[in-house]
């Protein structure tokens, strides 16, 4: 499961309503046949929250990575997002936590 997946299930499980705007752009001349695009390059999927719409990146363990590419790659976008009324963004990171080994 990727962690955008991780992310809509967790929300769903909420109760909340939710939707993927990461798309996958098809194009035979780029490594593996296309790319993701995300909205504004920073947001994956979208939720309905108790106090309006909330953008959210979902990623595995890097997310210092994210973080200091939202900051400096995509601070505009951010921005932008941000400062329309209602709105708010989340950045998640999703790991694998090992099985504790002889124990419960």
């Amino acid at each position: 499961m990727t962690p955008t997946q991780r992310s809509m299930k967790f929300f769903r499980d909420q109760g909340l309503v939710c939707g993927i705007v990461e798309r996958w752009i098809p194009n035979p001349k780029h490594p593996g046949g296309g790319f993701r695009s995300d909205f504004l390059g920073c947001i994956d999927l979208i939720f309905l929250g108790p106090d309006g719409v909330v953008g959210v990146q979902s990623c595995g363990q890097d997310v210092s990575a994210h973080q200091k590419k939202l900051i400096e790659e995509q601070a505009d976008e951010m921005r932008s997002w941000l400062e329309c009324p209602g709105t708010q963004f989340l950045l998640i990171g999703w790991r694998k936590v090992a099985a504790k080994r002889g124990g419960l």
